[in-house]
C-alpha cells in the first residue's frame, strides 16, 4: 500500500494495518470520526487535495464578487465547511446568486478561518 497523506483538518496520520489503513480523527476535526482505507483506489482518493487551504491571518481574497469554500469555526470551537461570497471586504451568505448578508451581521457567531476556491464542475452530466 502506499503511504497516506495526514488528514487536511486535524493532521492525524493513519496507522497501517496488514491491509488497511485507521485514522482517528481528533475530537474537533471535521472530519470527526474513524476513517478505513482499504485499498488503491481510496488511497488516491484520500491522498487528492482539490486545492490548498489557505489561512485568513495569512491573506484573505481579492476583493472580488466571489464564492468560496470556507471553514468555518463556530462558538462551540466546532470546524466545519460552507460556501460563502467575498465582497467589498466581508464573507456574506449566498443571495440568490448575489452576495448576500454580510455574516458578521448574522446573529449566530462563527469566524471564517480558511478559504479556497471552488473547485471546477466534473465534466459530462450531473444527474
Amino acid at each position: 500500500m502506499n503511504n497516506l497523506k495526514l488528514c487536511p483538518f486535524c493532521g492525524v496520520k493513519g496507522t497501517k494495518f496488514i491491509n488497511h489503513y485507521k485514522i482517528i480523527h481528533k475530537e474537533n476535526c471535521y472530519l470527526a470520526f474513524t476513517t478505513i482505507i482499504e485499498d488503491q483506489k481510496d488511497i488516491k482518493a484520500w491522498n487528492t487535495r482539490a486545492s490548498s487551504w489557505i489561512r485568513c491571518e495569512d491573506r484573505l481574497p481579492d476583493d472580488v464578487e466571489e464564492m468560496y469554500n470556507v471553514i468555518i469555526e463556530t462558538a462551540v470551537k466546532r470546524l466545519t465547511t460552507y460556501i460563502l461570497w467575498y465582497s467589498q471586504g466581508k464573507w456574506c451568505y449566498d443571495n440568490k446568486g448575489i452576495p448576500g448578508i454580510p455574516i458578521d451581521n448574522y446573529h449566530w457567531k462563527f469566524q471564517v478561518i480558511a478559504w479556497r476556491l471552488l473547485p471546477e464542475l466534473p465534466q459530462g452530466r450531473l444527474r
